[in-house]
């Protein structure tokens, strides 16, 4: 082959890679239609990614130490895009926090939220490194703090409200309702059935949510009656990786949620899990 037909291939070859990244870009600009929910597949953890209407992005949880947290982000954000608004770690358990750690190489934050509980694991510590080399804003999630991510989009924290750091991990999990007009989503992180119950007392009927995501990875650790007849979703969503060693979900919590005529969703079976809301309904795609 002559030097000059290398040449016509080497800058056909260079053309479709930016042809493809042209239109990349434009199809993530053209899917900003309302707020974007996606429940990432990435094992055995739970990691969550919000979008608004004009690109304000948050990222709740990393899942655990791998790379699965990288490869899902890049499909939702574009090439050029390194800065997630906000990230909320829910507790220092490594499924939620250990892919925080390469993503902190990749990408920068405004600020990240944290419930004050402490860990003396490894990953715990590569983290704190991570986010000091970072000099991201860290800021106490705290009981009745609203995040506005503008276009009508709210994060409200709604557990923990006290100081966490004595807590047991699972107990100390950040709880938050995202709401976008009448619709929202309730992320429990790993709570348990005793604070489920204790948010129940404090909330009532006003934890109504379009989706529930199933807490502790669908564990019958978690998911109470009580609760689960207050937040009565129209879909819950379970982040567990397939044939983990746990048995997550616990049969026993699936049956209970869908004697609650509730459509459930399960990252191990149907991957990475995209719900949209225009702010009247909810809608996904699996």
């Amino acid at each position: 082959m002559s030097s000059k037909n290398k040449f016509r291939i080497a800058f056909l070859l260079f053309l479709v890679v930016i042809a493809s990244l042209v239109w990349r870009e434009i199809l993530l600009l053209n899917n900003k239609e309302g707020l974007k929910v996606v429940f990432f597949d990435i094992g055995q953890g739970d990691s969550i990614f919000i979008e608004t209407k004009r690109g304000v992005q948050v990222l709740i949880d990393g899942g655990p130490n791998n790379n699965l947290l990288l490869r899902e982000i890049g499909k939702q954000v574009s090439f050029f895009d390194k800065e997630i608004d906000v990230v909320i770690s829910t507790h220092p358990d490594a499924d939620h926090i250990g892919g925080l750690v390469p993503f902190f190489d990749k990408f920068d934050a405004n600020f990240y939220l944290e419930s004050g509980n402490k860990s003396d694991s490894l990953i715990y510590a590569s983290l704190e490194e991570a986010l000091s080399n970072e000099g991201v804003t860290r800021l106490l999630a705290r009981q009745g703090t609203i995040i506005d991510l503008g276009d009508g989009v709210y994060i409200e924290i709604l557990f923990p409200d006290r100081e966490a750091s004595g807590l047991e991990p699972n107990m100390a999990s950040i709880i938050v309702k995202v709401s976008y007009g009448d619709t929202s989503f309730l992320l429990t992180g790993d709570s348990p059935i005793a604070i489920e119950n204790y948010i129940s007392t404090l909330y009532g009927n006003s934890l109504k949510s379009d989706v529930l995501k199933l807490g502790h990875h669908g564990s019958k650790t978690s998911t109470s009656n009580m609760f689960l007849g207050l937040v009565s979703p129209s879909y819950a969503v379970v982040s567990a990786g397939e044939g983990n060693r746990y048995g997550h979900p616990h049969q026993e919590i699936i049956s209970k949620v869908k004697k609650f005529e509730v459509e459930i969703f399960e990252t191990s079976k149907n991957g990475s899990i995209v719900f949209y809301s225009d702010g009247t309904k909810v809608s996904t795609k699996k």
